[in-house]
């Protein structure tokens, strides 16, 4: 919720609400990207791969799974292993999603108290295998398999019918300095159709009873109040750079500082502790790190905290919304480095690998290289 001396504004419309989550601003090149190109022409193009942020045990009361899954989400998974292991929704965990309409490699716990060796037979392990999903891999731990226990993602990912060579400029570029932290358009579902449920919620009042529903569309109300956040930061050409107030987050890391130490106010001390930040943003020690609003206050200030307020004034409604429901505040990094970044095209077929932390989006980091279309987004499937 925003200050009331700010708050006498205009709510923005629907119309404009879509427009800007679709119209992000790029990083590197005021335009759209002249190299044009189509996505998923088939599940095999885009290949992910969920590494641990943790060694499993190798004993405990929970089997841990690795999935190899195709065409196939999270949920339709945890589904048919709560069918076939004859288990509860509790008694299952998984360290993240992943996109349907690919080939994923992802981690799934199964609680299974008693002795390994009578319970993970070969024909056990084999029974779980489904329809779009097959165990490539199991091990015990001690422990749940809990969402954000995720170190990275391995991307292998295929574009197709370029129309030119991409800019290996921009990929060292975007390999050294990194990619704005968007939120993917995968976030707001098909049309972007939760934003128009979070608007009907969080002006509106519209109830939603379905928990898991209402949890997608708050998390898309959030992650779009982000984006608008750092869209404005790329327009002006700060999502790199401090603006006195702002917050900042290890690399790495959900923990993060803030910079409004009055100390810093010391004629001397400001002037090293800016050069200090700076050093350790260019080094990518630290990111600048926006608000994900909820009930919480953020923790900026100064001059970061006043922008911050001019960019969200007209979804203030919104932010009361989010606070009434008691969602905790939280922070995202407003940029993304990618690790092991490589590109190699051939004709108008382009092979690019690379991994990002969790919580990072794959298409987020190509549409700074190429316009393309995503073929998936034209399918349905039930799984």
């Amino acid at each position: 919720m925003l200050n009331s001396e700010v708050c006498e504004s205009i709510e923005i419309a629907l119309d404009e609400i879509q427009s800007l989550a679709k119209e992000l601003p790029f990083s590197y090149n005021p335009q759209v990207p002249s190299c044009k190109g189509v996505l998923r022409q088939q599940n095999s193009d885009f290949l992910v791969v969920e590494v641990l942020s943790f060694e499993p045990s190798g004993f405990g009361e929970h089997l841990f799974l690795q999935v190899e899954k195709e065409g196939s989400n999270t949920e339709w998974v945890i589904r048919q292993l709560i069918k076939k292991a004859r288990l509860t929704r509790k008694d299952i965990g998984y360290a993240g999603k992943k996109d349907r309409h690919s080939i994923s490699h992802q981690w799934f716990s199964l609680h299974l108290p008693g002795k390994s060796e009578l319970i993970d037979t070969e024909d056990f392990i084999d029974s779980l295998d489904g329809e779009g999903y097959r165990v490539v891999k199991h091990i015990r731990h001690n422990k749940k398999l809990r969402v954000g226990s995720i170190l990275k993602n391995n991307f292998k990912i295929v574009l197709r019918a370029l129309t030119e060579r991409i800019s290996i400029a921009d990929v060292k570029k975007i390999g050294s300095t990194g990619f704005p932290n968007y939120f993917g358009y995968q976030r707001f579902g098909r049309n972007y159709n939760n934003l128009t449920l979070a608007n009907e919620m969080l002006t509106n009042g519209k109830k939603i009873k379905n928990r898991d529903k209402k949890g997608l569309v708050l998390s898309s109300a959030r992650s779009f109040l982000f984006n608008l956040q750092l869209a404005y930061r790329v327009k002006k050409n700060t999502w790199n750079s401090e603006v006195e107030g702002d917050c900042f987050m290890l690399n790495n890391s959900r923990s993060y500082f803030s910079n409004n130490d009055s100390s810093s106010n010391i004629k001397g001390q400001s002037k090293d502790k800016h050069l200090s930040i700076e050093k350790r943003l260019e080094s990518a020690d630290i990111h600048i790190c926006g608000w994900l609003p909820g009930k919480q206050v953020s923790e900026s200030s100064s001059k970061s905290k006043i922008l911050e307020e001019k960019i969200l004034l007209s979804l203030n409604s919104w932010l009361e919304g989010l606070s009434k429901l008691n969602i905790d505040s939280g922070r995202r990094a407003f940029r993304t480095i990618p690790n092991d970044f490589n590109c190699e095209q051939k004709g108008d077929i382009a092979i690019l690998s690379f991994s990002l932390p969790s919580g990072s989006y794959a298409t987020s980091l190509l549409r700074e290289l190429v316009d393309f279309e995503d073929l998936s987004l034209n399918l349905s499937s039930t799984n």
